[in-house]
């Protein structure tokens, strides 16, 4: 599976999966972010933001959402 939309920076890559739910790669692990589809998504150094919903705003660092 090739990505459509996918975003890295520093050691963590971002990207949507067929479904549209927000996937992370970070330590050599995969790990699914969103629990719904993602509208955007954003990544700054390991810190993923993306937007659900109606402009819903969601980080995602290390393992954990704010």
């Amino acid at each position: 599976y090739l990505p459509s939309q996918y975003k890295k920076d520093l050691s963590c890559l971002a990207y949507t999966d067929r479904n549209g739910f927000l996937k992370v790669f970070f330590e050599g692990e995969i790990k699914t972010v969103s629990k719904e589809k993602v509208n955007s998504f954003d990544v700054s150094g390991n810190v993923v933001q993306y937007y659900t919903g109606i402009d819903e705003r969601h980080f995602y660092c290390k393992g954990q959402e704010y």
